[in-house]
């Protein structure tokens, strides 16, 4: 979607209930606008945080555009195979939410605060550009996202030592060597009985001695969670001028569990195999629905594209498509597309 307005997870939540479950006829699933505002983690849209140049050989979006501005036809991508990392979108809400879900009706009684709120700034890493990012969120919005990173941190820690991805012994090397080094009062003292050894024991023991602690952990971190103003800004709307955080001691600890899950679990050969064959999966539905989407795309979303007769750009009515499905169904359709003698005309989809 480089080309076509881009694609990012959060901005795609936006997408799907303000316009694509159909609740009500016009207003996706009707939510109220407080509800909205706090499902979007980064108030800003694509067109204005993307740095174009991070990816290679993508093309102006203006240069595939026909003459009503409109992209109705889409030019496949050339292949599944690449580096998945260089073409990460910035995090953002979509640019065909903008106008008139953010502009004309989600940020109505934020007008003076809207300039300010969804403010960005560049970035770089290690002296490279990268792509802009905002730099507020909701108070909503900051409470869902320390959930997410609790939620991240602890339950996935939980299933890599279910599932034997962690040992005992890693664990408690690494932990103890950063409790040492951050000197870390409070947890050792609220959470991990006075020793990290101690905390080690329990996550690798009797299952419901391990569930147990894991909801100390929760409780921990969630107790940490401060409620704060935001002083370095003008922002008149409790709602935006309000913050949840984690005290600094509290994050640095949720970092670490995030770290150790990145170190031992996300970057597995063995997982991130898992993930390139998803890439490949996705790529190639995209190539397969954009090139002849009337004759294999779902009749629905056909229809609500620009060739089907609806009012959604050919390329989004195909994202949106993908986007919606699960992993079981994406990998059916893929086997009924790709794989002879996988599937039968009389197979439902």
């Amino acid at each position: 979607m480089l080309q076509y307005g881009g694609f990012e997870g959060n901005g795609q939540t936006l997408r799907v209930i303000t316009r694509l479950e159909k609740y009500v006829d016009e207003c996706g699933m009707d939510l109220t606008r407080r509800a909205i505002l706090g499902t979007i983690k980064y108030p800003a849209r694509y067109k204005d945080l993307v740095n174009r140049d991070l990816y290679p050989h993508c093309e102006p979006e203006e240069s595939i555009r026909n003459v009503t501005g409109k992209h109705n036809n889409i030019k496949p991508p050339d292949g599944s195979v690449f580096v998945a990392k260089r073409y990460k979108p910035p995090k953002c809400y979509l640019d065909s939410e903008h106008e008139d879900i953010v502009l004309a009706w989600m940020k109505k009684g934020l007008e003076e605060d809207w300039q300010t709120f969804s403010k960005v700034c560049c970035t770089s890493e290690n002296g490279e550009p990268r792509h802009k990012e905002t730099i507020h969120k909701s108070l909503d919005a900051s409470i869902m996202n320390l959930a997410d990173d609790i939620a991240y941190g602890v339950h996935d820690l939980e299933d890599a030592i279910a599932l034997k991805l962690i040992d005992k012994r890693t664990f408690n090397e690494r932990f103890e060597c950063f409790a040492r080094k951050k000197n870390l009062k409070a947890i050792k003292t609220k959470c991990l009985d006075g020793e990290t050894s101690t905390l080690a024991n329990k996550l690798f023991g009797a299952t419901h001695i391990r569930k147990q602690t894991i909801s100390q952990i929760v409780g921990f971190f969630v107790k940490s969670v401060k409620i704060i103003p935001i002083s370095s800004c003008q922002l008149g709307c409790p709602l935006l001028y309000y913050r949840a955080k984690l005290e600094d001691e509290s994050k640095d600890a949720l970092k670490e569990l995030h770290g150790i899950v990145e170190e031992h679990v996300i970057k597995r050969p063995e997982v991130q195999q898992l993930e390139f064959r998803g890439q490949k999966i996705v790529t190639e539905l995209f190539a397969a629905f954009a090139t002849d989407p009337k004759r294999l795309m779902d009749e629905r979303f056909y229809k609500e594209s620009i060739q089907g007769r609806g009012d959604t750009e050919a390329a989004r009515a195909v994202c949106d498509y993908i986007a919606g499905m699960t992993d079981d169904y994406a990998i059916t359709r893929y086997r009924h597309l790709f794989v002879p003698r996988a599937g039968s005309v009389f197979d439902r989809l």
